[in-house]
C-alpha cells in the first residue's frame, strides 16, 4: 500500500541509518519499527499485571512515594 507521510528528520535519519545497517529498504525498517511500537504499547495496556521478584509492577504516576506514603497506605488498608 502507499502512502505520503511527513515524517520528522530525526526520524528519517534514523530509519535511514537503520536502512544501511541491516540492509533493509527505508520503507520496511519504518513498518517494522512502528509495528514493535504498537506492539509495546499493546503490552502496556495488557490486562495482566507484570510482576518482578514476586511483586506486581505498579506504573509511575509521576510522583515520589515516600515510607510516609506507604505507611498512610498500610493504615487505610488495615482499617478496611
Amino acid at each position: 500500500m502507499n502512502a505520503t507521510f511527513d515524517i520528522d528528520q530525526d526520524v528519517l535519519e534514523a530509519v535511514n541509518k537503520i536502512s544501511k545497517k541491516t540492509h533493509q529498504k527505508p520503507d520496511k525498517v519504518l513498518s517494522n519499527l512502528a509495528r514493535s511500537g504498537l506492539r509495546q504499547g499493546s503490552l502496556e495496556s495488557s490486562e495482566s499485571p507484570i510482576v518482578r521478584g514476586g511483586f506486581e509492577v505498579i506504573p509511575a504516576k509521576g510522583r515520589t512515594v515516600t515510607t510516609e506514603t506507604i505507611d498512610k497506605l498500610l493504615e487505610e488498608s488495615e482499617t478496611t
